[in-house]
């Protein structure tokens, strides 16, 4: 049996913008279909704002590993609940990536050596999602 575990990442109505800073961080280039292009819902009309929210959306990484977005209508914010770990094989890149999600967010540990890792930082992005970046 094989399991894949896949972050879904709920906005509450800027996903489109997430999804181009992230394609920017990662070097990727996003897929999303958006809540008009779906049959009508009784249990979710669509108003003039909530039409173009994306209602899945996806960047795909390295080996098969994706990251899923998608807009809420009155979504929670991010919390320091829940992180996204990301692990990458060399430095280089792991510093580049935690480079790019800093852009207008706030490091919460600078990317540097810690005892478990070669390179290690944690930051919260300018949408208030928290990613630890290490390398392997």
């Amino acid at each position: 049996m094989k399991t894949k575990i896949n972050a879904y990442l709920c906005f509450g109505g800027n996903c489109a913008d997430a999804m181009k800073f992230y394609d920017k961080a990662f070097g990727t280039k996003h897929e999303a279909c958006h809540y008009k292009d779906a049959p009508p819902c009784d249990e979710m009309p669509l108003t003039r704002e909530t039409e173009n929210y994306v209602m899945h959306g996806a960047i795909k990484l390295d080996e098969g590993q994706e990251l899923f977005f998608c807009d809420v209508p009155n979504a929670a914010a991010f919390n320091s609940a829940i992180n996204v770990s990301l692990a990458f094989d060399t430095e280089a890149r792991a510093k580049a990536v935690f480079k790019a999600l800093a852009v207008g967010g706030k490091i919460t540990q600078p990317i540097g050596k810690v005892f478990w890792s070669a390179c290690y930082g944690s930051v919260t992005d300018k949408f208030g999602v928290n990613w630890m970046v290490t390398v392997l």
